[in-house]
C-alpha cells in the first residue's frame, strides 16, 4: 500500500516556480548597454509558472500569474513577489531597444538594453520575444505593454504584409487580452 501511495504521489506533483534572488536582486536596474544610463519606462513582465510532472505521462508546465512592473526615471524597479515567491523576468520592453544577455551584469542586478532593429523583420522578431501567454485573467493585466507593442510595430510596418503581420500578431494580443481568447479569436474572424 505504501508503495502505491508514493507512486500515486509522483505521478502527480505540481511544483511552482520560485525564482531566488538576493536582496540586491530585488532591486534591480535597467540600463542602456552603450551608456550605462537608466531607461525609463521600460516594461517588466514577471511570471508564475506552476509546473506538473506525471509519470509516463511527461510532464507541462502553465503560467499561473503575471505582474507587470514599470521602471522609474532613473531604470530602477522592485521584483514582485505572489504567496511568498519572486517572479522570474520573463520579458523586458522598451520602444526601440531589445534585450542584451548579460548574466554577470544581471547576477548584480542589472539588466542591459541596447537599441533594436530598424529592418521590420527582424525587430517584429524582437518584439514577438515580448508576447506572453498565460490564461486570460491573467493576460488582461498586459493591455499597456500589448498596446505599446502594437503601436512600436504599426510605426515601422512600410508595406501591406507588414501591416498585416502586425495585425495577426500585436492587434490579436491585445484583443485577447481585452476581451479573452474566445471573443477575440471570434471577433477577428469576422
Amino acid at each position: 500500500m505504501a508503495i502505491a501511495t508514493a507512486i500515486l504521489a509522483a505521478s502527480c506533483s505540481v511544483t511552482y516556480s520560485d525564482a531566488r534572488y538576493s536582496p540586491e536582486e530585488l532591486n534591480r536596474r535597467i540600463v542602456d548597454a552603450s551608456s550605462g544610463q537608466g531607461i525609463a519606462g521600460a516594461f517588466v513582465v514577471f511570471t508564475w509558472n506552476r509546473r506538473q510532472v506525471d509519470i509516463g505521462h511527461g510532464a507541462s508546465t502553465e503560467c499561473v500569474r503575471v505582474e507587470l512592473v514599470r521602471t522609474d526615471s532613473d531604470g530602477r524597479y522592485k521584483v514582485p513577489d505572489w504567496q511568498g515567491r519572486n517572479g522570474g523576468i520573463r520579458s523586458i520592453f522598451q520602444r526601440g531597444y531589445v534585450e542584451v544577455n548579460d548574466p554577470v551584469a544581471s547576477s548584480r542586478g542589472i539588466d542591459k538594453m541596447t537599441r533594436g532593429s530598424t529592418v521590420f523583420a527582424e525587430r517584429a522578431m524582437e518584439l514577438r520575444r515580448s508576447l506572453i501567454l498565460c490564461s486570460d485573467d491573467e493576460d488582461r493585466k498586459l493591455q499597456e505593454l500589448y498596446r505599446a507593442l502594437l503601436d512600436e510595430a504599426r510605426s515601422i510596418a512600410r508595406t501591406d504584409d507588414e501591416r498585416r503581420e502586425v495585425e495577426r500578431y500585436f492587434f490579436a494580443r491585445v484583443e485577447a487580452a481585452t476581451y479573452g481568447r474566445e471573443e477575440a479569436f471570434r471577433r477577428l474572424a469576422k
